[in-house]
C-alpha cells in the first residue's frame, strides 16, 4: 500500500532537484553559516519572505491611463464644443482632461448624486434645457427652445463646452445642426453631419425641424460672441422674416441666470418646459 506522504515533485526531475539544491543552499540551510544558531523556523520564515516579496507600486501616473471619451462623442468645435452621449463614471477622467467648463444636459431626468459631485469637484457650471424629441410624426422642439439652448452654446465665456443627451444622436445632433445654421451651414451640410451620428436611427421629423429652423432668431447673440465676421442683416431685410410675437433669450438673459438649490451652488440650471 502507498505511503500517505506524496514523494515531492522536484525528486523526480534530476533538473529541478539540482536546481532546488541550489536554492535550498542559498536560503534553508543555516548549517552553512559558520558559527549561527538558528531554530528550526528560521529556514521557513526566510523562504516564506522570499515567496512574498513587500512592493510599494506607484499611482499610475495621468498620462498613462486609459481614458473612455462618452458614447457617440465627438469635437464640433476643436477645443471648444463637443458632443456626446450621457457620461458615467467611467468618462469622468476623460472629461476632466478637456479642461471642460460647462456641460449642457438636454434631457430632463435628474442628475445622479456622483455626476452633480463630479461637475461640483471640478467646478463645472452646468445647464439643464428640456430639448423634446421629434418623433412619431411630430415636432415638438419650438423655436424658442432651441433658441435658448443656442444661447449656451453660442457663448464662449461657456467652453469648453460638453453637449449631451442620452445617446449623443437626435436632441444633441438637433442643437449640432441649428449651431451650424447659424455659422450659415446651409440645411444639406448640416443635416449631413446630424444623420453621421444618428445612423441608421436618423429621424425624419428632426431633420424637418432643421430645415425649418431659422438662425436669424439667434443671430444678435451668434454676432456679439463673435461667431460671424459680418454684423447680421436690419430687421427689415428678408432674411428677418420670423416674426418676434414671443420673448427670444439674450445672452444677458443666459449670463444672469444664478444656482439653484436642487443642484447646489456651483451647479446652474435651465428649465424649459
Amino acid at each position: 500500500m502507498p505511503s500517505a506522504t506524496s514523494t515531492p515533485l522536484l525528486e523526480s526531475t534530476p533538473q529541478a532537484t539540482n536546481m532546488d539544491a541550489r536554492e535550498v543552499s542559498l536560503v534553508d540551510s543555516p548549517k552553512d553559516v559558520k558559527g549561527s544558531k538558528q531554530d528550526d523556523s528560521t529556514p521557513n520564515m526566510m523562504a516564506q519572505e522570499n515567496l512574498n516579496p513587500k512592493l510599494s507600486i506607484a499611482p499610475l501616473p495621468g498620462r498613462l491611463r486609459m481614458y473612455v471619451p462618452p458614447t457617440n462623442f465627438g469635437a464640433v468645435e476643436t477645443n471648444s464644443i463637443y458632443r456626446s452621449g450621457y457620461p458615467t463614471s467611467k468618462n469622468f477622467d476623460f472629461i476632466k482632461s478637456l479642461s471642460i467648463r460647462t456641460i449642457l444636459t438636454l434631457v430632463p431626468e435628474p442628475l445622479s448624486e456622483e455626476y452633480i459631485t463630479f461637475m461640483e469637484q471640478n467646478h463645472i457650471r452646468h445647464y439643464q434645457i428640456h430639448i423634446p424629441a421629434n418623433k412619431d410624426g411630430k415636432i415638438n422642439i419650438t423655436p424658442e427652445t432651441m433658441a435658448t439652448a443656442l444661447a449656451v452654446v453660442l457663448n464662449r465665456n461657456n467652453h469648453p463646452l460638453l453637449i449631451h443627451c442620452n445617446r449623443g444622436k437626435h436632441r444633441t445632433g438637433c442643437v449640432t445642426a441649428c449651431f451650424r445654421k447659424t455659422q450659415h451651414v446651409q440645411n444639406d451640410p448640416a443635416i449631413a453631419e446630424y444623420r453621421d451620428y444618428s445612423y441608421p436611427k436618423c429621424r425624419e421629423d428632426d431633420m424637418r425641424f432643421i430645415r425649418s429652423f431659422d438662425p436669424s432668431i439667434v443671430l444678435p447673440i451668434a454676432q456679439s460672441q463673435g461667431w460671424l465676421p459680418t454684423p447680421p442683416p436690419e430687421p427689415n431685410d428678408g432674411f428677418w422674416h420670423l416674426k418676434h410675437h414671443t420673448k427670444i433669450p439674450t445672452y444677458e438673459d443666459v449670463a444672469a441666470i444664478k444656482s439653484t438649490d436642487e443642484h447646489r451652488d456651483q451647479v446652474a440650471r435651465i428649465s424649459v418646459k
